[in-house]
C-alpha cells in the first residue's frame, strides 16, 4: 500500500506560511512553490484553515510526516522570515 500524500501550492503573489498541526511545524512557500506532506499512516485525514497569508493543516494521523519539495526533504522553519524586519 502506498503512503498518504497531500500537496500544497502557493498560487498567490505573496509568501504563504504553511503550519502543520499538531506538531506546530512551519514551512514558508514563495509564490509558485509547492510542497508535499507524506505520512506512512494511510488512514490520515486533513482539515484546512486559511487565514490571510497562512494555511493551517491539521494532519489527523497516528504517525509523523515528512515534507518534501521537488523530491527533497525540507524541515521546520523552511524559508522562515524574521519576525522583525
Amino acid at each position: 500500500m502506498s503512503p498518504f500524500k497531500f500537496s500544497v501550492s502557493n498560487n498567490g503573489t505573496d509568501d504563504l506560511v504553511v503550519w502543520v498541526e499538531p506538531w506546530a511545524r512551519d514551512f514558508t512557500l514563495e509564490p509558485g512553490e509547492s510542497l508535499e506532506l507524506i505520512s506512512s499512516d494511510q488512514e490520515s485525514k486533513v482539515d484546512l484553515h486559511r487565514e490571510n497569508d497562512s494555511l493551517q493543516i491539521y494532519l489527523n494521523s497516528s504517525s509523523d510526516f515528512i515534507a518534501q519539495q521537488a523530491g527533497d526533504t525540507i524541515h521546520c522553519g523552511h524559508k522562515r522570515r524574521p519576525a522583525c524586519a
